[in-house]
């Protein structure tokens, strides 16, 4: 299985293998004088168990929710949500018919791409453990990557690879 990530998200950096995320603090992690660089190990801060693989199909890249969280693509089909400094979990989406593409920030929304669709979730979750969806869009193709910019998402479609616009919904 591929690692996931990186991301960095202020001062820790975050990767994933198998059922495990892993968040590094930079700021201690110095590479040992004596060692070669590819020997050179730091230790994580936390390690999170997601219980499943963490990654998809078509992404393992972990993604910064705010000033705060992390969202990490897993192989039961949902996005889980994890505190940046801590690892514990916060909010998973429900799970979503085929693979994960994309996963995109923004305006205060997490957005996940799936097989034919893409669906909005507040950033913040919705006060249970799992949330479902406030908004979708059928893109009629596998969606790979999703990114947001000003008052837009743009999604690439796996099928075709074409790109298509849309404005973002009210949070």
């Amino acid at each position: 299985m591929a690692p996931g990530g990186p991301a960095v998200l202020g001062n820790p950096l975050f990767t994933s293998l198998g059922n495990k995320v892993c968040a590094f603090a930079l700021d201690t992690c110095t590479p040992a004088p004596e060692l070669p660089l590819e020997e050179s190990l730091c230790a994580p801060a936390w390690v999170t168990d997601l219980g499943v693989a963490a990654g998809s199909f078509w992404t393992h890249t972990i993604v910064a929710v705010g000033a705060d969280a992390i969202a990490v693509p897993a192989a039961d089909k949902t996005v889980r949500v994890l505190d940046a400094a801590t690892g514990a979990a916060r909010w998973r989406t429900a799970a979503v018919t085929g693979s994960i593409g994309g996963i995109a920030v923004g305006r205060g929304s997490l957005y996940v791409g799936a097989e034919s669709g893409l669906a909005m979730y507040a950033a913040s979750g919705c006060g249970g453990a799992t949330c479902a969806s406030s908004w979708s869009h059928n893109t009629g193709g596998d969606l790979v990557h999703a990114i947001v910019w000003n008052s837009r998402i743009y999604l690439t479609d796996a099928d075709t690879g074409d790109v298509e616009a849309l404005h973002l919904p009210a949070s």
